[in-house]
């Protein structure tokens, strides 16, 4: 936990860029980081440093001579440049190289400080500040820097002591606040909330500040003020494309995909970044296609363009190309550093039925601590090392001692399958063929559309879709899985598609309610009356909604009784508000006047329906006292409405006239 928190207030206290992510402050989910992991991704980073580092002096080293005032200003404009353009490499390498040009220079200085610091060399760091410590210029930049290097220190106290000993002025003291909070952000939100509120008064414009506040919330599960945060933040800074990025990372971590495509892609046209139209291709090649043209619209500048530009060129349905991407300079930093790299490799193993490669996927992810989806890399494991053992293990027999402990998976729902694929996860790979595997999960782990149904499940559904390959899918099977694959290639593909696919499926009573609602989509009102026909009397929710569906149909066919009959078969139904009202209706129009009245009467207090009818009855029987409140209520519900306005007139005007006529007598 202790590396958690590093990791989550060092990034926090840089430039918000640890809030560009999908990840805020996610635990492991191992107990400890995978050695090899780290090596591997140590090694990947040092060469891309190397080599970088390499062209950076064949470029430039001979061109700087610092015996002439030609060579100092190319050096000086080096400086500049690569402070400004945060390359802490390169400014390190200048340094090293030549560092008396770095005397008396302190914002020069204060770059490779920074850079020192962004490159986690703490001593290095202490000895530049060494040099300007007593003379600072810029006592605010080294107060926060000084901080910064504690933190990565470990030194958690004497952070927050040092930036408790002073307050500072304007900004700065809300620099300074904000850094307080973030460093108490994981063990004290309270504390944090208290810094961020005082931070918020003396600086109530500052965005920044409700993002901060959105993630306290976020962590807090309190989602809805956090949503608040998020777009308070975009009001006061719409034109900031990182603020609608945070919006669409919220929706991202809270599993709102559709949520999230739409923030990305309408963020996608300038101003926008790199980071937007890279999440946006992921959640396009894993949620839900985005309907952008990708190709003849300018892609904004920034680091991940050429990974961009690659993802962008690959064909519908190839979520990875090797051969493409292995051809870009900086390969070796997107595969550590960006986790679409990883979670699309491993969908392309898998659609290839590389399942070796998916295996080595997972064991070497170098995200494995900052996963995504944690619980989906665990049943993939799973199932994928079960599919190795069960595959080699000619002694286990599924059908017999499976059955033991373990109820009919295919009568379980989605979740209850999940909880059973991470129950089994605990066992280990030599006990395998002992674990007591009822018959149905053991046919699922290995069906071809096992991995289709874990992604679905993950709310994926392009990769799920991708994935799916079964006409027909088997019975054997959980009886959420054609459901939910129906569902993903409605909203996907279209409703007739998923009508086809729908119809082809054993029948089931939620299946054939999904075929009726599609039915109803794709306008084929017979198929749909077909279908509810032999759910609307079920007891129980499917036949509730099956007649209410069945009713809407009759109804708009004018078939009265076929709707009332529906309506009146569930007790359930019938007591609900809206029916209550068609059948008042359907009162009205067979002329049982009688029946109408009593039902609106019932309702009275609850429907705007039955208020304006029962006003126009109270009218006619020249009851003023009565039709005066009733529409007096009605126009408190729509004051904007002339014609109740018009209709309280009419009846004050006829209540004057029968007064006038019996003052007359």
């Amino acid at each position: 936990m202790r590396i958690v928190k590093v990791i989550a207030i060092v990034a926090a206290l840089g430039t918000l860029c640890f809030l560009s992510s999908w990840s805020l402050f996610q635990a492991p989910t191992q107990e400890q980081h995978s050695s090899s992991n780290t090596e591997l991704q140590k090694q990947a980073l040092d060469a891309y440093k190397i080599q970088n580092t390499l062209a950076f002096l064949n470029e430039h080293a001979p061109d700087i001579d610092l015996t002439t005032d030609v060579g100092k200003k190319r050096l000086e404009l080096l400086i500049n440049q690569y402070s400004e353009n945060d390359s802490p490499e390169a400014l390190i390498l200048l340094y090293e190289a030549f560092p008396s040009a770095f005397d008396y220079k302190e914002i020069a200085s204060l770059a490779v400080a920074k850079a020192l610091l962004s490159t986690q060399q703490i001593d290095r760091y202490h000895l530049i500040r060494k040099e300007w410590r007593g003379h600072e210029r810029e006592p605010d930049q080294w107060f926060f820097m000084d901080a910064e290097a504690l933190i990565m220190d470990h030194r958690f106290q004497e952070a927050s002591e040092l930036l408790n000993s002073r307050t500072l002025k304007d900004k700065a003291e809300t620099e300074r606040l904000t850094r307080l909070a973030l460093l108490h952000i994981v063990e004290d939100p309270k504390l944090s909330w208290k810094y961020l509120s005082e931070a918020a008064v003396k600086d109530s414009e500052n965005p920044s500040l409700n993002t901060y506040k959105a993630h306290l919330l976020e962590a807090a599960s309190k989602y809805d003020m956090a949503l608040s945060e998020y777009i308070y933040a975009i009001q006061k800074d719409p034109e900031n494309p990182l603020q609608r990025e945070h919006l669409a990372d919220f929706y991202f971590r809270t599993h709102q995909y559709n949520a999230a495509i739409q923030a990305l892609e309408d963020s996608l046209n300038a101003p926008s970044s790199d980071t937007i139209w890279l999440k946006a291709l992921f959640l396009s090649r894993i949620v839900t296609p985005i309907n952008y043209d990708w190709h003849n619209n300018q892609m904004p500048e920034g680091e991940l363009m050429a990974l961009v530009e690659n993802l962008k060129g690959l064909p519908p349905g190839i979520f990875w190309n090797n051969a493409t991407f292995e051809r870009l300079p900086e390969a070796a930093k997107f595969i550590n550093n960006q986790q679409e790299t990883f979670w699309l490799r491993l969908l392309m193993a898998l659609k290839n039925n590389k399942e070796n490669e998916a295996i080595d996927l997972l064991q070497q992810n170098p995200f494995l601590t900052v996963s995504w989806m944690p619980e989906l890399e665990c049943h993939l494991k799973t199932v994928l090392s079960f599919r190795q053992v069960l595959q080699q293990a000619s002694s286990f027999n599924g059908s017999s001692e499976g059955t033991k402990h373990l109820m009919d998976l295919r009568k379980l729902d989605k979740q209850s399958c999940l909880d059973s694929l991470t129950m089994i996860s605990k066992a280990p790979l030599d006990h395998i063929p002992s674990v007591d595997l009822p018959k149905s999960l053991y046919d699922l782990i290995l069906s071809k559309e096992v991995f289709a149904s874990l992604f679905l499940a993950a709310g994926w559904d392009e990769a799920a879709l991708q994935l799916h390959s079964l006409a027909v899918i088997p019975e054997e099977l959980p009886e959420w899985i054609p459901l939910q694959l129906t569902e993903a290639i409605n909203r996907n593909r279209g409703p007739v598609q998923a009508l086809q696919f729908a119809q082809n499926q054993k029948t089931t009573p939620e299946i054939t309610l999904l075929i009726a609602r599609l039915a109803l989509t794709t306008k084929q009102p017979i198929l749909a009356i077909d279908k509810l026909k032999g759910l609307y009397k079920n007891k129980n929710d499917i036949g509730r909604i099956a007649a209410k569906l069945l009713s809407s149909i009759y109804l708009e066919q004018n078939d009265n009784n076929a709707a009332k009959e529906a309506i009146l078969s569930q007790p359930l139904l019938a007591a609900e508000l809206p029916s209550k009202e068609i059948l008042a209706k359907i009162a009205l129009q067979s002329g049982n006047t009688i029946a109408a009245n009593s039902l609106y009467l019932e309702i009275e207090k609850e429907s705007s329906e039955a208020k304006a009818f029962l006003a126009r009855k109270a009218f006619m029987d020249k009851d003023w006292k009565r039709a005066k409140t009733l529409t007096e209520a009605l126009i408190k519900q729509f004051p904007e409405n002339k014609i109740l306005k018009d209709n309280l007139h009419n009846i004050l005007l006829e209540e004057q006239k029968e007064n006038f006529t019996k003052r007359g007598k």
